[in-house]
């Protein structure tokens, strides 16, 4: 039983989907162009220099003799300098300690934090908007509600742990393992930027179960980082979790579910 069977929106939540909230600048390697969206804040897909298409320069004519300083020129362009990280890659990493305490703690800090995506040279992160908490065995709503099996044996190892699942054979489920060794309790990353839905976010992150066991740090592809933003209180929306009717009345009901509220 997935710990998010239905992706749908809940109607009570539209008119506080999850909005932009503004984010510090973020250079491409060349320390210069802003990937932060002016008017929105949103964190849009990040290039390195070696990504940037270049222009083609003219070539001279066939009777046109290089002068020497010309040579040396394109010499040096064959052979370019390696470029430098830019400041993209220098965002604070959240530690482990960061996902050693409850599911619903890390649930709610998740919020505002950047959840950012290598493949290759090329970086993606996105701003976290929605979540829900599955908060251990007790939760009828969390896998582990019917013991240790082969699927959920991911969620009683070490906090900041990927747990990936499929869900009607098409849609992978991301979370993030929580709280101390042996006690299985996990976030659900439901949205960020621009991303309604769980299985939205994952495909445009291209997560798959390949992400599953795997540690939430840079090596790994796949990690969280901290922009620095402090929410209000009065910035963020608690609802019950969606599609978990079968968990019965009292965890079906329980708010765990964190939500960035819409400015303006």
């Amino acid at each position: 039983m997935p710990l998010i069977p239905a992706m749908r929106p809940s109607p009570s939540i539209k008119s506080t989907a999850a909005t932009p909230i503004s984010a510090p600048p973020i250079a491409d390697a060349t320390g210069v162009n802003s990937v932060t969206g002016a008017s929105t804040g949103i964190i849009v897909p990040l290039l390195l220099s070696s990504d940037v298409p270049q222009s083609p320069r003219p070539r001279p004519s066939g009777h046109d003799t290089p002068h020497p300083m010309q040579r040396e020129s394109r010499a040096r362009s064959k052979n370019p300098p390696k470029s430098e990280p830019g400041p993209a890659l220098f965002l604070p990493v959240l530690p482990g300690s960061f996902f050693e305490r409850p599911a619903e703690d890390v649930a709610l800090g998740l919020l505002g934090k950047a959840l950012v995506r290598r493949r290759g040279r090329r970086l993606q992160a996105y701003i976290i908007t929605e979540t829900e908490a599955y908060v251990g065995p007790e939760d009828l709503a969390c896998h582990a509600a019917r013991g240790r099996t082969k699927r959920n044996e991911i969620m009683f190892g070490r906090a900041g742990t990927f747990y990936v699942y499929l869900i009607y054979g098409m849609h992978w489920m991301l979370n993030v393992v929580t709280g101390e060794v042996g006690y299985p309790a996990a976030v659900l990353l439901r949205g960020a930027e621009m991303i309604d839905g769980p299985g939205r976010l994952t495909k445009a992150l291209g997560v798959t179960s390949s992400f599953n066991g795997k540690q939430a740090v840079e090596r790994t592809g796949l990690w969280f980082a901290d922009l620095g933003q402090a929410l209000r209180p009065d910035e963020i929306l608690r609802t019950a979790r969606i599609g978990v009717d079968y968990a019965g009345p009292i965890w079906s009901a329980k708010e765990y579910r964190f939500l960035l509220k819409q400015r303006g």
